[in-house]
């Protein structure tokens, strides 16, 4: 009676997954605060995070690449119980050379300051694209890879979630013909807020980010004094 009590106990704690798909590795910064990792049946590679706070993991996978090509990532994501999905349930897309290590992008530093400084590929982070009436986004992003790039290594987070869960599917990455160029309209708020609180300054921009968007800008530079109050 003792070893099918101890039996159906261990069962109990076992959750039911489908194998790996080829590739995926599942990745945590460190075990105390690694989160579970599954497959289900249609095979959407899955985080679930338990109650505890800080918990953060990614699913992984290396892409061989040709530096100075252009590539393009997709996937789609359905979260549960994820306050910010844009904060907790991301990608990062990061260039590495044949050994692993970083890479150098191409542009060359040309300020007057550090003039020796040399620029490393930061990570990239495909952005969420429409929702779906299942709860499905999807997540997409197109990128150069620098010259001296050999691999690309695709990171699928849940992070800071307590009590979240997120599903990866379809997940796609592959050369793609370049963008077609456009023109992008930069604009820059000078503002110097005087709110008693980092509300007051947020609501102290708004007239000045609409009055951007009526002027067509498609990206907006806002003081870094934002988030000082008073």
């Amino acid at each position: 009676m003792r070893w099918t009590l101890l039996w159906a106990t261990i069962l109990a704690g076992c959750t039911a997954t489908a194998p790996v798909p080829e590739g995926w590795t599942s990745q945590a910064p460190r075990d105390e605060i690694r989160p579970a990792f599954s497959v289900d049946g249609k095979g959407a590679l899955v985080i679930t995070h338990d109650r505890r706070e800080g918990l953060q993991g990614s699913w992984n996978r290396t892409f061989e690449v040709e530096g100075g090509r252009h590539y393009r990532f997709r996937a789609t994501r359905r979260v549960e119980g994820v306050e910010l999905p844009r904060r907790s349930a991301v990608v990062r897309l990061l260039w590495k050379d044949e050994k692993g290590r970083d890479v150098l992008l191409d542009e060359t530093w040309t300020r007057d300051v550090l003039k020796n400084f040399k620029l490393t590929a930061e990570a990239e982070h495909p952005v969420d694209g429409a929702t779906d009436a299942g709860g499905w986004t999807e997540v997409s992003g197109v990128y150069l890879a620098p010259s001296k790039a050999k691999k690309a290594i695709i990171e699928l987070h849940l992070d800071w979630a307590p009590g979240g869960r997120v599903e990866w599917s379809e997940v796609s990455f592959a050369e793609c013909p370049p963008p077609a160029p456009r023109k992008v309209r930069l604009a820059a708020v000078h503002h110097r807020p005087t709110g008693k609180t980092v509300e007051e300054n947020l609501r102290a921009y708004e007239p000045l980010i609409e009055d951007a968007a009526r002027r067509k800008a498609d990206l907006v530079v806002l003081g870094e004094t934002l988030t000082y109050p008073g």
